[in-house]
Parts: structure tokens; sequence; C-alpha cells
């Protein structure tokens, strides 16, 4: 968390900066040491991510209130390129940031 600490405060004032994104493109897990993480659709986001962007999306707030925040699911097994493509929801109860960072 301290590099998005950081990171926040460094460009905060910088106009040219349109929003941090959090974790491009997240990949579910170790799937040897948690392959539940990785097999069963939302439960990477519930249990990991959603946390950890919560976490990071305080830190940046700290230093940056203004500048958008983007955050993205686990690219899989959230959405499955089989018969024809299936998408799960998203593991989120809500924006990492509440209801008042909707944009």
């Amino acid at each position: 968390m301290a590099y998005w600490s950081k990171l926040a405060e460094r460009f905060a004032a910088n106009d040219n900066v349109i929003g941090y994104d959090i974790l491009n493109e997240p990949w579910p897990a170790n799937i040897y040491h948690d392959p539940e993480l990785f097999l069963k659709p939302e439960t990477f986001d519930k249990e990991k991510l959603y946390p950890f962007s919560q976490r990071a999306n305080s830190v940046v707030r700290e230093k940056d209130a203004s500048t958008i925040v983007f955050f993205e699911p686990a690219q899989f097994p959230d959405s499955l390129p089989f018969f024809g493509g299936m998408v799960y929801n998203m593991g989120f109860p809500d924006s990492p940031g509440g209801a008042s960072d909707i944009q």
C-alpha cells in the first residue's frame, strides 16, 4: 500500500493523470495453493480482490480525493470463453470506494 500512497501523493496535483488503475487484469491466485479461488466464479473477487481494492482505494483517497480510481475483476474464471462465452457477476458487493465513489 505504500506504493499507492506515494504514487497518489506525487500525482495528486497533476492535471494529466485521469485515474489510478489499482491492479490491471488481476490473476485469481496460485492454483496449487488454493484451487477454489481459481475455479469458483466470484470467489477470488469477494475474498481477496475486493478487500485489497478497498484498502488501496482508502490509501489513494488519503492523498488524492478527486482523481478516478479504476477497479477490475479477475479475468478468469469470471468470464469463460466456452459455449459462446459465459460471464459471471463480479464478486464485488459494492464499489471499493463505496456508493459515493461511483461515477
